[in-house]
C-alpha cells in the first residue's frame, strides 16, 4: 500500500532535520555508512538497487541513536523522509542491546514506496519504545529502484529550540595541505550560500607556523590569525580569545569546537552536532561533546570514544572497536563509564566554561586537553555518528614528546585530587633514567629534563621561551633511516619476545662490558638481549624506517650523574615545589597571562567573568615528609632496605584487602567452616541472620540508593512497599515519615564514621532490621542491628583484572565487597526471597554537580574526594554485571527504575508505571 504524506505542522511547530543519511562509495569506509547487496552508486548521486537488492543503514553513521536522543534532548516525535524512485519496501527496524555479543531486532513499521519518477515519502518512527537505535531497510521490488537520500526529522515547539552558534577553532603548524582542504570542504557544504547553517558556524584558524596567506583564505566566516608558536595549547587558546573575547567579534557563540589541523571529517557530523545541541535539555546544556576518533590507517576501527583519566593514567574508552559489526555499534552506545575528558582532535566545549580565569594551561603540547577537561567536573557526552579520522599515533612520537609527557603529567598530578608523593616522583625519575640502560640516552635526558623543569616551579612556565625550549629538546630526536637492504626483508618476520631477558641490576653491570656487534630488531628493546651489542637498529615495518642506538659510556655516565643530581634535588625541594604549583599556578590559565604571552593588545579584548557551574578540584594538603638521618644512612649502606620497606608496607597497611582486617576476615572464614560442617546453629549471629531466609519469597522490593536523581516524592510513593535503604538515606528522615523496611550500611569508610558521631533522626534506622558492616558501631542503637563480616578479596588486583568477582549468597556467613553497597543490598534482598528487585537513585556517575540527593557537609567533602574517582564507577559496573548474571540464573529479576543516570547494566523500567500496575491489580 502506497502511503505518501505531506508535512503538516502545528502553528508553532518547527521542523528540525536531525540526521541526514550519508552515502559513501569508499570501499575502505563503506561499512560505516551503508550495507546490503546488489546495489551500485550513480554518478549523479544516489544508489541504484537491482531487483531483490537490499540497502540497510544499521551502521555507525546512519543508525539513529534513539535512546540517547530521548535521554539528552527534547525529542517528542520522529519521522524519516526518503527520496525514492521505483518500487521499494521500506522497513523501520528497532535494535535492542542485550549483552556484549547479543542484540535483538524488531520490525516496527513496514511501508511500500512506489513512484515512477523521483518522489518524496514520509515514514513515521515510534519514539515510545525503549530501543537503543532505529534504522531503515530498503528492499527493491523492481529493476528501476533508486534511493537518492533521506533524513530523520522531528517537529517541535519553537520555544524548546536552543539558539546555538558554534565557533570552530583550528590550530595548525605548517600543514597547509590539510587545512586548506578542510576549509574547502566547509566552504562547499556548511558555508554554501544555500546552507541553512551558514550563519551558525564560524572558523578561527591559529596559524602557529605563519605559513597561510591570511587575506587569501579569510572571508566573512573564516578568519586566519598568524600566531606565536606556543604549541597546540597556545593555538587553541588564541582561537578562544578571538571567538569569545575580541571586541570586534559580533557573534554570540554558545560553543567552541576545537579541531586538529590534520583530521578528515564528514561535514554532516557538524550539522548533527548543531541539531543535537539545539534540542538539549536544560540539565545537559553545560555538557561537553566528544567526537570519536578513527585512524586514517584503519578507518573502520575506533581508536577511542572519549577518554578517562584515573589514578594518573589516561585510558581510551571503547578502544579498538571494529565498527562494521552491529553488535559493536550497539556496545559503543553503552554508557557504562562516562569519559571525563577527550582529545582536542574534535571536541565541543560550551561557552559557560570559557572565561577570563579558565583558559587552557600553557603546556605547549601534550596533556592540555586532559588538564582542561579534568579541571572541572563536566559531563562529556558521546554518540555514534560523531566521529573523525586522524593519523595514527603509533611510532610517530619523537623523543621530545617524552619531555612534555613527563613535565606536564607531573604538573597535572600535582594539581589533581590524587596528588603526587615524593616516592612517586623518585620512581618517575628512575623510570626516565632506565632508558639509558637500553642505550636510549636522548630519551633519558629529555625525560629527566622534564622533571628538572617541573622542580623549577610555576615561574618557569611564566618566563620560559617556549620556542627556544622546544628547539633545545628536539636535539634529542631520532634520526630515521631505512635499514640495510639485506636486513629489510628479514626484519618483517622477527618475532616479538614478551619477557625481559635481564633485570635492572644486570643491565647496569653489562652496560660497561666491551661490545662489538650490531643488532637489528622490530620489537621493544626491553625484550631483547643486549649483551655484547654495540649498535642497535630499531625498525618500524609500517614506515619502513628505523633509527640507530649506540652504546656510549660517556653518555651513560652523564645520564647516571644527572639522575643522582635529580634525586638529591627532589629530596631537597619536593615539598616546597608541590606547594608552589598548587598555590601559584592559577595565574597561568588567565586571560592576562595569555594576552601577554601571545603579544596581543589587552585593549582589543574584553573580559568575561561568568561564574562556572562546576566546582574545581580542591587543593590537597600534603604534610611534608620528615627526613630520618638513620634511615638515609641505612639506604646508603643497604640498597635492599628500600625494597624491603616497600614490601612491608605492601603486606601491612593496604586498605580494602584481606590484609586490612585480619580479625574480620578470620570470622568470615570461621563462619564458612561452621556452615560446611553443619554447625551454624552454634553461632548466635548466624542464627539471627537465618531468621530472614526466604521470609518474603516471591514478592518484590525497592532498593533506595542515594543518587541525585532520588527525590522525597519518590520515597513517599514507596509507602506500603518493601524497601531497603542504604548509606545516607537517613538524611531524608527529618523531611518524611517514610522509613525503609530494612537498612544496609556496608561501607565503613564512606558513611560509618558519621553515624558513630551523630544520632539518626527518630532514633531508628528502619522499620524492621538494620544490617551493618562488622566494624561499624552507630551512635543510634535500637536493638534491631545485625553486624556482617565483609570480605575484601574482590579487591585483589589480579581478581579485578580477570573479572572474577565472588558473591556469597548466604549473608549468615558474611558478604563480599562488590564495590558498591547496592550490590550487597541486592544480595540481602535475594536472600530474603524477593523475586523482583527494583533499584532507584543509582545514577552511577560522579560527573554530576551533585553526588547525593541530600547533601550535608560530609557529602560535600566526600564529593570532592570522589571527583577523580570515575574508576570506582567502572568497578561498580563490573559488580553490577556479576550480580545480574548470578541472580538471573537463580530466578531473581533485577530492574533499574532510576530516573536518568548512567546505569545501563539492568533493564530499565519506569518507577511510576511499576507502582501504578500494582495499584491497578489491587483495584481489580
Amino acid at each position: 500500500m502506497k502511503e505518501k504524506q505531506c508535512c503538516m505542522q502545528e502553528p508553532n511547530a518547527v521542523k528540525k532535520t536531525l540526521q541526514k543519511i550519508i552515502l559513501s562509495s569508499d570501499e575502505n569506509k563503506g561499512g560505516l555508512y551503508q550495507k546490503g547487496k546488489n546495489y551500485t552508486f550513480l554518478s549523479c548521486g544516489g544508489v541504484k538497487l537491482e531487483k531483490g537488492g537490499v540497502l540497510t543503514f544499521d551502521t555507525y553513521f546512519n543508525a539513529f541513536s534513539l535512546k540517547k536522543w530521548k535521554k539528552y534532548t527534547n525529542l517528542k516525535n520522529l519521522k524519516f523522509h526518503a527520496s525514492m524512485k521505483g518500487c521499494v519496501r521500506a522497513v523501520v527496524t528497532e535494535i535492542y542491546y542485550i549483552n556484549r555479543q547479543t542484540y535483538r531486532e524488531k520490525e516496527s513499521r513496514v511501508q511500500l514506496l512506489t513512484a515512477n519518477k523521483r518522489d518524496d515519502f514520509e515514514i513515521s518512527v515510534k519514539t515510545e519504545s525503549d530501543a537503543d537505535a532505529v534504522f531503515l531497510k530498503f528492499y527493491a521490488l523492481n529493476e528501476n529502484s533508486v534511493f537518492y537520500g533521506g533524513e530523520f526529522f522531528t517537529e517541535t515547539k519553537a520555544s524548546e529550540v536552543n539558539d546555538i552558534c558554534i565557533a570552530m577553532g583550528i590550530c595548525t603548524f605548517k600543514r597547509e595541505d590539510f587545512v586548506l582542504a578542510n576549509i574547502g570542504i566547509l566552504k562547499q557544504t556548511i558555508f554554501d550560500k544555500n546552507s541553512p547553517y551558514r550563519d551558525k558556524f564560524s572558523v578561527f584558524v591559529a596559524d602557529n607556523g605563519r605559513s597561510l596567506e591570511e587575506e587569501a583564505v579569510s572571508d566573512e566566516n573564516i578568519k586566519v590569525y598568524g600566531n606565536e608558536n606556543l604549541g597546540g595549547t597556545g593555538g587553541f587558546c588564541r582561537c578562544m580569545l578571538e571567538a569569545f573575547f575580541h571586541k570586534q567579534n559580533g557573534k554570540n557563540f554558545t560553543h567552541m569546537l576545537l579541531m586538529d589541523d590534520d583530521i578528515l571529517f564528514e561535514p554532516e557530523s557538524f550539522t548533527r552536532l548543531y541539531e543535537f545541541l539545539s534540542l538539549l535539555k536544560e540539565e545537559y546544556k553545560n555538557a561537553m561533546v566528544a567526537f570519536s576518533m578513527f585512524t586514517i590507517e584503519q578507518p573502520t576501527v575506533q581508536y577511542t570514544k572519549g577518554k578517562l583519566r584515573e589514578h594518573n593514567v589516561s585510558k581510551c574508552l571503547k578502544h579498538n572497536l571494529y565498527l562494521k559489526y552491529l553488535k559493536n555499534i550497539l556496545f559503543n552506545e553503552r554508557e557504562n563509564v562516562s569519559p571525563n575528558f577527550s582529545g582536542w582532535w574534535c571536541h565541543c566545549i560550551p561557552a559557560t566554561y570559557i572565561n577570563s580565569k579558565n583558559l587552557p594551561f600553557p603546556f605547549f603540547i601534550r596533556c592540555d586537553d586532559t588538564e582542561y577537561g579534568c579541571r572541572y567536573k563536566n559531563l562529556v557526552l558521546t554518540m555514534n555518528g560523531f566521529g573523525i579520522w586522524h593519523p595514527s599515533f603509533e611510532g610517530k612520537h619523537p623523543i621530545s614528546i617524552n619531555y612534555y609527557d613527563m613535565r606536564n603529567n607531573l604538573i597535572f598530578m600535582t594539581e589533581n585530587i590524587n596528588g603526587i608523593t615524593k616516592r612517586q616522583l623518585l620512581n618517575e625519575a628512575f623510570i626516565a633514567y632506565k632508558n639509558a640502560l637500553y642505550f636510549d640516552y636522548g630519551k633519558a635526558m629529555a625525560a629527566m629534563q622534564g622533571i628538572e623543569d617541573f622542580l623549577k616551579g610555576p615561574q618557569f612556565l611564566e618566563t620560559a621561551d617556549y620556542v627556544a625550549l622546544n628547539e633545545n629538546i628536539r636535539k634529542y630526536n631520532y634520526k630515521f633511516a631505512p635499514p640495510p637492504q639485506k636486513y629489510a626483508e628479514i626484519l618483517r618476520y622477527v618475532p616479538t619476545r614478551k619477557k625481559k631477558p635481564y633485570s635492572v641490576e644486570a643491565l647496569r653491570f653489562f652496560n660497561w662490558f666491551p661490545a662489538f656487534r650490531t643488532k637489528y630488531i622490530t620489537c621493544d628493546r626491553r625484550f631483547v638481549s643486549l649483551f655484547g651489542v654495540r649498535k642497535l637498529f630499531c625498525y618500524d615495518p609500517e614506515t619502513n624506517l628505523g633509527y640507530y642506538l649506540k652504546k656510549d659510556r660517556r653518555l651513560a655516565w652523564l645520564c647516571r650523574k644527572k639522575f643522582k643530581k635529580l634525586c638529591r634535588q627532589i629530596e631537597k625541594v619536593f615539598s616546597g615545589i608541590v606547594e608552589e604549583w598548587r598555590r601559584g599556578s592559577e595565574f597561568l590559565y588567565t586571560q592576562d597571562f595569555w594576552l601577554n604571552k601571545l603579544g596581543l593588545q589587552p585593549e582589543n579584548y574584553r573580559r568575561i567573568e561568568t561564574e562556572l557551574s562546576a566546582e574545581p578540584y580542591p587543593a590537597m594538603l600534603q604534610v611534608p615528609e620528615k627526613e630520618n638521618l638513620y634511615k638515609r644512612m641505612a639506604k646508603r649502606l643497604f640498597p635492599w632496605f628500600t625494597k624491603r620497606g616497600k614490601m612491608v608496607r605492601r603486606f601491612v597497611s593496604t586498605h580494602f584487602t584481606v590484609r586490612s582486617d585480619f580479625g574480620m576476615h578470620a570470622r568470615f572464614y570461621g563462619r564458612k567452616l561452621l556452615k560446611i560442617f553443619g554447625l551454624s546453629r552454634f553461632n548466635k549471629n548466624m542464627r539471627e541472620m537465618r531468621r530472614f531466609k526466604d521470609i518474603h519469597k516471591g514478592k518484590r522490593c525497592f532498593i533506595t540508593c542515594t543518587g541525585p536523581s532520588l527525590t522525597l516524592k519518590d520515597l513517599e510513593l514507596l509507602k506500603g512497599e518493601y524497601t531497603i535503604g542504604v548509606n545516607s538515606i537517613t538524611k531524608a528522615y527529618p523531611y518524611t515519615d517514610w522509613r525503609p523496611t530494612y537498612y544496609a550500611l556496608i561501607d565503613e569508610y564512606a558513611y560509618g564514621g558519621i553515624l558513630r558521631r551523630e544520632e539518626v533522626f527518630g532514633g531508628r534506622f528502619s522499620e524492621r532490621q538494620a544490617f551493618f558492616h562488622y566494624r561499624v558501631r552507630p551512635k543510634t542503637y535500637s536493638g534491631n542491628e545485625i553486624y556482617c563480616p565483609i570480605n575484601y578479596s574482590n579487591h585483589w588486583r589480579t581478581r579485578m583484572k580477570k573479572g572474577k568477582i565472588k558473591i556469597c549468597s548466604d549473608p549468615a556467613v558474611g558478604l563480599y565487597d562488590c564495590f558498591t553497597v547496592t550490590n550487597m543490598a541486592i544480595t540481602l534482598a535475594a536472600y530474603m526471597g524477593f523475586k523482583d528487585i527494583y533499584i532507584i537513585g543509582a545514577d552511577a556517575t560522579y560527573k554530576l554537580k551533585k553526588t547525593h540527593f541530600i547533601e550535608g557537609e560530609w557529602e560535600k567533602v566526600h564529593k570532592k574526594a570522589q571527583a577523580g574517582l570515575a574508576d570506582s564507577v567502572l568497578l561498580s559496573m563490573v559488580g553490577y554485571l556479576r550480580m545480574r548474571n548470578y541472580y538471573n540464573k537463580r530466578g531473581v529479576n533485577i530492574y533499574n527504575a532510576t530516573r536518568g543516570g548512567m546505569l545501563e547494566v539492568f533493564p530499565r523500567v519506569n518507577l511510576d508505571t511499576v507502582l501504578a500496575e500494582k495499584k491497578k491489580d489491587e483495584i481489580q
